[in-house]
This record gives C-alpha cells, structure tokens and sequence, in this order.
C-alpha cells in the first residue's frame, strides 16, 4: 500500500500546462481556488499534482530504486518543471513500514533506522525536491 508519492505544488504553478508538456500519469491535479473536496466553503490556495513514483508495497529500498529510475528516465522534465513553472514545494513522500518487533533468522528488530545515499539526496537537492519518510504500521495478517 504505501509506496512513494511524488507531489509537487504552487500559488503560481501552471500545473495544466506543465502536464500538457509532461504527459504524466498523475493521480490527483488540483488548481488555486478549486474547491476541497468534503471541506464545503474551503478552497486551495495553490495549484498542484501529486503521482505515485513507485508501488512498491512497503519496502524503502524497493521505492528508492523506483524514485531513482524515475529521477533519470525525467531528469530533464524535472529541470523544466524546477526553472519554467514557478513550483514552490516538490516532494517524494515515501511510505514504507515499521519493522520494530519482527523477528528474521531468530533475531528479532528492536531499533529501526533508514539510510538514503547522498547521490540521492544530492540529486533532490539539486531539484529542491524534498524527502519524507512515512512509517506504516505493518498489517497483521
């Protein structure tokens, strides 16, 4: 279920015109002064988009290496969408879940810590893009 968003918003983003160039898949457009949607009388204050970068189902490392083919394949696109579209906030937002108490090879995790490759931020950094990180509860199934 979680996977990694990739969102991107601005009060003077013409995010119809960025898509139009794009030709992404996005799951949710928006723009300034649409109506919220079950928020009657409240409206957005900025135009945005958010898609999903990666479907993996959880697993950090599986989503990065997603997000990291995605950043390549649209490298580009992305330059385009930073300096010709008045973008003020773009993120990935991975979800990923906890693995506190789960036990691999009779060991049994009681700290849990995340580790992200500086080319990796580096290449964020250079966009402006930010990173978050998610944690899920796993599903007891």
């Amino acid at each position: 279920m979680p996977g990694c968003t990739f969102s991107v918003s601005g009060k003077k983003f013409k995010v119809d015109k960025f898509l139009k160039k794009a030709l992404w898949k996005t799951d949710f457009v928006y723009r300034l002064d649409d109506p919220i949607e079950r928020r009657p009388g409240h409206f957005y204050l900025d135009s945005g988009f958010s898609m999903t970068v990666s479907n993996s189902d959880g697993s950090l490392p599986d989503e990065l290496y997603d997000v990291e083919k995605f950043m390549d394949k649209n490298w580009d696109v992305l330059k385009v969408l930073v300096r010709d579209f008045e973008t003020e906030e773009l993120c990935f937002d991975f979800g990923y879940y906890c693995r506190l108490g789960e036990e691999e090879d009779d060991i049994i995790c009681i700290s849990q810590g995340e580790y992200l490759e500086p080319s990796f931020l580096k290449k964020c950094g250079e966009l402006g893009i930010g990173v978050a990180l998610s944690l899920y509860p796993k599903d007891e199934d």
